[in-house]
Protein backbone atom coordinates (compact mmCIF):
# COMPACT_ATOMS: atom_id res chain seq x y z
CA UNK A 1 0.00 0.00 0.00
CA UNK A 2 1.44 3.46 -0.83
CA UNK A 3 2.33 5.67 2.08
CA UNK A 4 0.16 8.72 2.64
CA UNK A 5 -1.31 10.63 5.53
CA UNK A 6 -3.73 13.35 6.39
CA UNK A 7 -5.16 15.00 9.42
CA UNK A 8 -8.10 12.60 9.46
CA UNK A 9 -6.18 9.84 7.64
CA UNK A 10 -8.07 10.54 4.44
CA UNK A 11 -7.23 12.89 1.59
CA UNK A 12 -9.93 14.16 -0.72
CA UNK A 13 -8.63 16.52 -3.35
CA UNK A 14 -9.90 17.72 -6.70
CA UNK A 15 -7.60 17.08 -9.63
CA UNK A 16 -7.27 19.84 -12.19
CA UNK A 17 -8.31 18.54 -15.57
CA UNK A 18 -7.48 20.83 -18.48
CA UNK A 19 -9.52 18.67 -20.86
CA UNK A 20 -13.04 18.24 -19.42
CA UNK A 21 -13.98 15.80 -22.18
CA UNK A 22 -11.07 13.45 -21.54
CA UNK A 23 -12.08 10.06 -20.24
CA UNK A 24 -10.70 9.09 -16.84
CA UNK A 25 -9.04 5.83 -15.92
CA UNK A 26 -12.42 4.17 -15.39
CA UNK A 27 -13.80 5.35 -18.74
CA UNK A 28 -16.20 7.90 -17.22
CA UNK A 29 -16.38 11.55 -18.21
CA UNK A 30 -15.17 13.68 -15.33
CA UNK A 31 -14.78 17.41 -15.16
CA UNK A 32 -13.08 17.42 -11.77
CA UNK A 33 -12.14 13.92 -10.72
CA UNK A 34 -11.80 13.33 -7.02
CA UNK A 35 -9.71 10.66 -5.39
CA UNK A 36 -10.45 9.38 -1.94
CA UNK A 37 -7.61 7.45 -0.47
CA UNK A 38 -8.43 4.63 1.91
CA UNK A 39 -7.68 4.91 5.57
CA UNK A 40 -4.25 3.41 6.18
CA UNK A 41 -4.12 0.46 8.56
CA UNK A 42 -1.47 2.15 10.69
CA UNK A 43 -0.50 5.78 11.18
CA UNK A 44 1.54 6.96 8.24
CA UNK A 45 3.06 10.40 8.38
CA UNK A 46 3.90 11.38 4.83
CA UNK A 47 3.55 10.31 1.27
CA UNK A 48 2.07 10.96 -2.16
CA UNK A 49 -1.26 10.38 -3.87
CA UNK A 50 -1.73 10.32 -7.62
CA UNK A 51 -5.06 11.11 -9.28
CA UNK A 52 -6.31 8.46 -11.74
CA UNK A 53 -5.33 10.62 -14.71
CA UNK A 54 -1.86 11.11 -13.23
CA UNK A 55 -2.17 14.87 -13.40
CA UNK A 56 -1.73 16.01 -9.82
CA UNK A 57 0.39 14.71 -7.00
CA UNK A 58 -0.63 15.61 -3.47
CA UNK A 59 2.04 15.38 -0.83
CA UNK A 60 1.21 15.56 2.86
CA UNK A 61 4.12 15.76 5.25
CA UNK A 62 4.27 15.14 8.96
CA UNK A 63 5.09 18.83 9.39
CA UNK A 64 1.74 19.76 7.83
CA UNK A 65 -0.20 17.25 9.93
CA UNK A 66 1.33 18.44 13.19
CA UNK A 67 1.26 22.13 12.30
CA UNK A 68 -2.49 21.70 11.79
CA UNK A 69 -2.85 19.91 15.13
CA UNK A 70 -0.78 22.54 16.94
CA UNK A 71 -2.79 25.33 15.33
CA UNK A 72 -6.05 23.69 16.38
CA UNK A 73 -4.69 23.15 19.89
CA UNK A 74 -3.63 26.76 20.41
CA UNK A 75 -6.74 28.21 18.71
CA UNK A 76 -8.91 26.24 21.15
CA UNK A 77 -7.23 28.06 24.04
CA UNK A 78 -7.68 31.59 22.64
CA UNK A 79 -10.49 33.83 23.89
CA UNK A 80 -13.24 31.74 25.42
CA UNK A 81 -11.67 28.26 25.52
CA UNK A 82 -13.18 25.60 23.27
CA UNK A 83 -13.36 22.91 25.93
CA UNK A 84 -14.82 20.27 23.59
CA UNK A 85 -11.88 20.61 21.19
CA UNK A 86 -9.38 20.57 24.04
CA UNK A 87 -11.05 17.49 25.51
CA UNK A 88 -10.83 15.76 22.12
CA UNK A 89 -7.19 16.71 21.46
CA UNK A 90 -5.87 15.80 24.92
CA UNK A 91 -5.49 12.12 25.75
CA UNK A 92 -7.22 10.95 28.92
CA UNK A 93 -3.82 10.31 30.53
CA UNK A 94 -2.45 13.73 29.47
CA UNK A 95 0.09 15.21 31.85
CA UNK A 96 1.74 18.63 31.68
CA UNK A 97 4.60 20.32 33.44
CA UNK A 98 3.74 23.97 32.97
CA UNK A 99 6.20 26.84 32.76
CA UNK A 100 5.31 27.82 36.34
CA UNK A 101 6.33 24.36 37.59
CA UNK A 102 2.82 23.01 38.17
CA UNK A 103 2.06 19.46 37.10
CA UNK A 104 -1.45 19.26 35.69
CA UNK A 105 -3.48 16.38 34.27
CA UNK A 106 -6.24 16.67 31.67
CA UNK A 107 -9.08 17.26 34.13
CA UNK A 108 -7.00 19.75 36.11
CA UNK A 109 -6.25 21.71 32.92
CA UNK A 110 -9.91 21.71 31.87
CA UNK A 111 -10.80 23.01 35.36
CA UNK A 112 -8.22 25.80 35.05
CA UNK A 113 -9.73 26.82 31.71
CA UNK A 114 -13.33 26.61 32.97
CA UNK A 115 -12.58 28.94 35.88
CA UNK A 116 -10.81 31.52 33.72
CA UNK A 117 -7.38 31.05 35.32
CA UNK A 118 -5.69 31.03 31.90
CA UNK A 119 -6.92 34.17 30.12
CA UNK A 120 -5.35 34.56 26.70
CA UNK A 121 -6.55 36.42 23.60
CA UNK A 122 -3.97 35.06 21.17
CA UNK A 123 -1.11 32.59 21.10
CA UNK A 124 1.69 33.05 18.61
CA UNK A 125 4.23 30.38 17.77
CA UNK A 126 7.52 29.95 15.97
CA UNK A 127 10.57 27.68 15.79
CA UNK A 128 8.34 24.67 15.04
CA UNK A 129 10.14 21.34 14.73
CA UNK A 130 8.63 17.85 14.61
CA UNK A 131 10.25 14.43 14.94
CA UNK A 132 8.20 11.32 14.39
CA UNK A 133 8.74 7.80 15.66
CA UNK A 134 6.17 5.29 14.49
CA UNK A 135 3.00 6.28 16.37
CA UNK A 136 4.63 9.05 18.42
CA UNK A 137 5.56 12.60 17.48
CA UNK A 138 7.57 15.13 19.45
CA UNK A 139 7.09 18.79 18.66
CA UNK A 140 9.32 21.54 19.97
CA UNK A 141 8.75 25.22 19.52
CA UNK A 142 8.27 28.59 21.09
CA UNK A 143 4.92 30.10 22.04
CA UNK A 144 3.91 33.53 23.30
CA UNK A 145 0.69 34.18 25.18
CA UNK A 146 -1.04 37.56 24.77
CA UNK A 147 -3.88 39.13 26.75
CA UNK A 148 -5.29 42.66 26.61
CA UNK A 149 -2.50 43.82 24.32
CA UNK A 150 0.28 42.53 26.56
CA UNK A 151 2.54 39.52 26.29
CA UNK A 152 1.92 37.48 29.43
CA UNK A 153 4.58 34.82 28.85
CA UNK A 154 6.97 33.35 26.33
CA UNK A 155 7.62 29.64 26.55
CA UNK A 156 9.80 27.02 24.91
CA UNK A 157 7.56 23.99 24.73
CA UNK A 158 7.75 20.29 24.02
CA UNK A 159 4.60 18.44 23.01
CA UNK A 160 4.32 14.66 22.81
CA UNK A 161 1.58 13.33 20.53
CA UNK A 162 0.58 9.67 20.30
CA UNK A 163 -1.57 7.97 17.71
CA UNK A 164 -3.97 5.83 19.68
CA UNK A 165 -7.03 4.21 18.18
CA UNK A 166 -6.33 5.88 14.83
CA UNK A 167 -6.15 9.50 15.98
CA UNK A 168 -3.45 11.81 17.25
CA UNK A 169 -3.79 13.07 20.81
CA UNK A 170 -1.57 15.18 23.01
CA UNK A 171 -0.22 13.01 25.83
CA UNK A 172 2.34 15.37 27.35
CA UNK A 173 3.34 19.03 27.44
CA UNK A 174 6.37 20.64 29.01
CA UNK A 175 6.89 24.39 29.02
CA UNK A 176 9.91 26.43 30.09
CA UNK A 177 9.69 30.20 30.52
CA UNK A 178 12.14 32.16 28.43
CA UNK A 179 13.09 35.81 28.31
CA UNK A 180 11.98 37.83 25.30
CA UNK A 181 15.59 38.06 24.12
CA UNK A 182 16.14 34.27 23.98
Amino acid sequence: MPAFAAYEHRITTPCKDSDPGRRGALGSRRRQPVIQLPTPPAPVLSGRALCPEGRRIVTITSDEVFRALEHELFAAHEGSPDLATIDRLYADDFLATNADGRIVDKQGWLDILKTGQFPVDTITTDDFKVRTYSSTAIITGRSAYHYSGQTLAEVRHTQVWANTNGRWQLVSWQGTSVSKES
